[in-house]
């Protein structure tokens, strides 16, 4: 990913319109999902929260964005909404989960 992270912009520029449309229809989110990293002390402090149990992963989805946080439905816990405040939207530190329904 690093190689093509330098050359993304001029390859992109070079594609054919139809080809970027194809992209965007069949890879966007793969590669969106790929082409950004974290500072490296965010990732340490990441991988320490992990390993202590003070943060944990959960799958979920972004319902709508709301003035503090967000609002998600976690994956397996369906008919459950919850509200996720932020500290700040680049840190993306989770204040409190408070449930909706």
């Amino acid at each position: 990913m690093n190689g093509l992270r330098k050359r993304a912009r001029s390859l992109w520029s070079a594609l054919p319109q139809n080809e970027k449309r194809q992209f965007n229809r069949h890879l966007r989110a793969i590669y969106d999902s790929h082409r950004n990293r974290l500072p490296p002390d965010m990732h340490g402090r990441l991988e320490r929260e992990l390993a202590s149990g003070l943060t944990r992963m959960k799958r979920g989805r972004a319902l709508r964005r709301t003035q503090d946080g967000l609002v998600v439905r976690w994956r397996g816990e369906e008919g459950k909404i919850c509200s996720v405040q932020m500290r700040s939207w680049t840190a993306g530190a989770c204040r409190r989960i408070l449930p909706i329904r």
